[in-house]
């Protein structure tokens, strides 16, 4: 069936469309990555301290977050589907209130998955690493390590698909 309808394109038009078609691929991973970014809403969660620097990757600092280890929690297994609830705390930001495994309603929360391969109970949500440009990158890299008071702002779209749109150490914005 497949073979008749290709039959009546000719090569040229085969390998035009092949190129397309994967083209168009790309463009849906694209925009599905950047989606949360243009249409999620706002959330401000706390950083951990962690060494920000990825030798392999870069200068991406790497983040940890309190309810990356509470998967210990629940009954998961790997590569389960949690999500992180929030309620609105103070100073602005939101405060982690537990790890779930049905998605929920009318609530703040971050889609993860277990990834025990790393850790026991670690709940990995797509936003411990963030892109820095390199002299901005050492910067960060002296002040995360030395001060607890860091914050990511995150923009979370409806399904709870995160991204972070920046880092805020001391007041100062990367």
């Amino acid at each position: 069936m497949y073979s008749k309808i290709l039959s009546k394109f000719s090569l040229k038009k085969r390998v035009l469309l092949a190129i397309l078609f994967q083209i168009l691929i790309l463009l849906a991973m694209l925009f599905t990555a950047f989606l949360p970014l243009v249409l999620g809403r706002e959330m401000r969660v706390s950083v951990l301290p962690v060494d920000p620097r990825d030798l392999f990757r870069g200068n991406y600092v790497q983040l940890r977050y309190d309810f990356n280890n509470k998967a210990c929690d629940i009954d998961v297994k790997n590569g389960d589907t949690v999500y992180a609830l929030f309620n609105d705390g103070k100073d602005g930001k939101d405060e982690f209130v537990k790890l779930v495994k049905d998605r929920p309603k009318d609530v703040k929360f971050i889609k993860g998955t277990i990834n025990n391969k790393k850790h026991n109970c670690y709940a990995k949500f797509g936003i411990e690493a963030y892109f820095l440009p390199k002299n901005k990158a050492v910067e960060a890299e002296k002040n995360i390590t030395l001060r607890d008071n860091s914050t990511v702002v995150l923009k979370v779209f409806k399904n709870g698909k995160a991204r972070i749109e920046s880092l805020i150490i001391d007041g100062k914005k990367y």
